[in-house]
């Protein structure tokens, strides 16, 4: 006993300094921390700092996890952010470029990060146009397809371009379009016909004056790029048919004049492309024929031709109006099941062949003011339950309901049709009655003796 009183007389003072040292250890690494980081959480928040060294492939999430966030309060401390309390405006990285930029919010403040995407080079095609090494297309390892250098690009026969055919496709299929400013083709017809892996289009060069089946056939494709910037382009035959997952479009810009086709076929579009200011379309056969979900959409202002324009939109519902330009509208609205409420067909229409043909839920007043010269099958297997009535300025309106078959459902101005009524000799007496109404007229104004 006295052994061990004599030790601890000899170690008490350096057992005493050690045990003081981890005291005050104690405080400097865990007590002062948590005291100076109560006292920053009191502190506002005035900004947060935000790094990310990750590098993203196309399918992989940017997640909250990856970023390290520290708030810096007024009082100058700087705390770290749990991840549950990180909010990122994107979890995918961009189709395109190789960044992504993310916003991250906590705290109520927010930072912009550039996150880095993987994108190598697979493999380049040469396609300027007329020097082929001035303009190369580039597919990049995250399915991105760029046009990259400066002028036209070449027209290949057939539209057998390069990159449609590359033999690497199934381990990197394209994905997405851009076009570098400097690109300037002017025709892009059946640039990307039938490549069904293409869902996304950044950008349309300026340059461009004819889409010809461009994006025919691209079945990924959910939305159009935009077409408000391409004011020389005026031909959009077939730009998007069968573009079965279609949902968006774009304006249509002034300067187009032929939209045959151009969203037919795109089966899950419901809404028409904006075409007010599309005041140049004069021709617009086929513009949504099957589409079959469609149930809103409008003509361009001064269309000529719409020749089943739509044709077994078998949701429609509503006529769309007919602009007075019209003059061809042969099988316009041809196997629109649900089509009940209708319009008026303009005076100078002169085809309306099949214009209704199985359109059996038609119902109320069609209006009619034209005399048209073809008119076969007007109102074949229409209006098999419901009742219509034609009215309008025009002269064959009772030759117009026969093309029912004589159905009963159908009346002219709320009458039994003329069965019988002869289209020639109702368009001759009229034309007797136009010349017997000049001749009055000559004879009034010559001077009387």
């Amino acid at each position: 006993m006295k052994i061990l009183k004599d030790i601890w007389k000899t170690f008490q003072k350096p057992i005493i300094l050690l045990a003081a040292f981890i005291l005050v250890l104690l405080v400097v690494i865990k007590i002062v921390p948590a005291i100076k980081e109560s006292a920053a959480e009191d502190s506002p928040v005035t900004k947060i700092i935000v790094t990310n060294n990750n590098t993203y492939a196309q399918g992989e999430e940017i997640a909250a996890g990856d970023f390290e966030v520290i708030a810096v309060h007024k009082n100058g401390a700087k705390t770290a952010i749990d991840t549950d309390k990180v909010k990122l405006s994107k979890t995918t990285p961009d189709p395109t470029g190789s960044i992504t930029e993310v916003k991250v919010s906590a705290e109520g403040k927010s930072c912009r990060v550039k996150v880095k995407n993987e994108r190598n080079k697979i493999v380049t095609f040469e396609c300027g146009n007329p020097d082929v090494s001035a303009v190369k297309a580039v597919l990049y390892s995250n399915g991105e397809l760029s046009f990259e250098g400066v002028g036209d690009i070449l027209a290949f026969t057939n539209a057998e371009f390069p990159w449609k055919s590359y033999e690497g496709d199934d381990d990197y299929p394209v994905k997405a379009v851009t076009f570098e400013e400097t690109v300037t083709p002017s025709s892009m017809d059946g640039y990307f016909t039938d490549m069904e892996t293409l869902c996304y289009v950044k950008n349309i060069p300026e340059t461009v004056e004819s889409m010809v089946n461009t994006f025919s056939g691209c079945t990924a494709l959910t939305s159009s790029p935009d077409l408000t910037g391409c004011n020389s382009l005026y031909d959009l035959t077939e730009t998007f048919s069968d573009c079965i997952s279609l949902e968006t479009t774009s304006p249509i810009p002034d300067t187009v004049k032929n939209m045959t086709g151009t969203f037919s076929g795109c089966t899950s579009l419901k809404t028409g492309a904006d075409v007010s200011n599309a005041s140049g379309v004069t021709n617009a056969d086929s513009i949504y024929a099957d589409c079959i979900v469609l149930n809103d959409a409008k003509l361009p202002p001064a269309v000529q031709s719409v020749e089943s324009a739509f044709e077994k939109c078998i949701n429609l519902k509503s006529m769309p109006e007919i602009p007075e330009t019209v003059d061809y509208m042969p099988s316009c609205f041809a196997g629109d099941i649900s089509l009940t409420t209708l319009g008026v067909i303009p005076q100078g229409v002169l085809d309306v062949g099949n214009a209704f043909d199985g359109c059996t839920k038609i119902r109320g007043i069609l209006t009619v003011n034209c005399n048209p010269e073809n008119y076969n099958g007007f109102l074949n297997d229409t209006a098999s339950a419901t009742s219509l009535d034609l009215q309008g300025d025009s002269l064959v309106l009772d030759v117009l309901a026969a093309t029912s078959g004589q159905n009963e459902n159908i009346t002219v101005n709320g009458k039994t049709p003329d069965w019988e009524a002869d289209y020639n000799e109702i368009m001759e007496a009229d034309a007797k009655t136009d010349a017997n109404a000049e001749t009055g007229n000559k004879d009034k104004a010559e001077p009387q003796e």
